[in-house]
């Protein structure tokens, strides 16, 4: 057998193929949405880096348990809340067909 020469690859040495890059137009400001004020009793209304509230569902992935507990202002225990939520939604996917998922993880109280 011969020997076979190695195939030359690309190291990341090799500068990426340039793109021309558009500019960017400035947004429209007709377009933007204003932001809501956060529901604590729907949201997950943790404190962001950035000093905003969190604006995702009650079973946000992002924040801790803990953190979701000791958020001020809701008007029921955080348990309950989350509970109360995960009725409401399984009702949706009953209504819709579907199997709801198992959120029975999620609170153990």
């Amino acid at each position: 057998m011969a020997p076979t020469k190695p195939t030359p690859s690309k190291s990341s040495s090799d500068p990426p193929a340039d793109k021309p890059k558009r500019p960017r137009n400035p947004p429209d400001p007709s377009r933007i949405k204003p932001k809501l004020p956060v529901n604590v009793n729907t949201q997950c209304a943790v404190q962001n880096p950035n000093g905003d509230a969190c604006r995702r569902t009650l079973t946000c992935s992002k924040h801790t348990w803990p953190a979701k507990r000791a958020v001020a202002g809701r008007s029921a225990p955080f348990d309950q809340l989350l509970r109360r939520y995960l009725e409401r939604k399984q009702e949706v996917w009953r209504a819709h067909g579907v199997a709801p998922p198992d959120y029975s993880h999620l609170s153990n109280k």
